[in-house]
């Protein structure tokens, strides 16, 4: 009776293997430790089941590190408007869709008509509390694409 391991267990082993490299790579910070592992860790998917796949991201993003000021800025209603440029926005008053349809010749109908689309619209084209940010911390931002946020007071600003 052999007592060897089968191809697909050997796979399964090598994908297991890459990936706690490419966990230890990420939580070291070393760049070309870090795309070295990344490469192994893709090319040992190919030995493994689609299921497993998912855990490369799950692992990416559990050990990659959070910036503060990135949550700091989400948990103000910032989203992201533009990647490339690091430009983040707000909805930055309570009557931002009064406002915003008092620019359209359609009014409030154009507004309601753009529905979950409104938020992002107007932080893209109307809020005037738009920064710019390092693309490192932007990118940990969520995109204002769809995203309802609305209004959310500034504790800075609000008496």
């Amino acid at each position: 009776m052999a007592t060897g391991i089968t191809l697909k267990q050997l796979a399964r082993q090598e994908f297991f293997a890459a990936l706690e490299a490419y966990k230890n790579a990420l939580a070291s910070g070393n760049s070309a430790e870090i795309l070295v592992t990344s490469i192994q860790v893709h090319s040992a998917k190919g030995g493994v089941p689609k299921k497993l796949w998912p855990l490369v991201g799950q692992t990416f993003r559990e050990n990659t590190r959070r910036n503060p000021e990135a949550a700091e800025l989400a948990a103000k209603g910032y989203r992201r408007v533009s990647r490339a440029s690091g430009i983040i926005s707000r909805v930055d008053r309570p009557d931002w869709k009064e406002a915003m349809g008092g620019t359209h010749p359609d009014g409030m109908e154009w507004v309601n008509l753009l529905g979950k689309g409104a938020a992002d619209q107007y932080r893209r084209c109307h809020s005037r509390d738009t920064k710019r940010v390092p693309l490192a911390v932007s990118e940990q931002i969520p995109s204002s694409c769809w995203d309802e946020t609305s209004y959310i007071p500034n504790q800075e600003t609000t008496p």
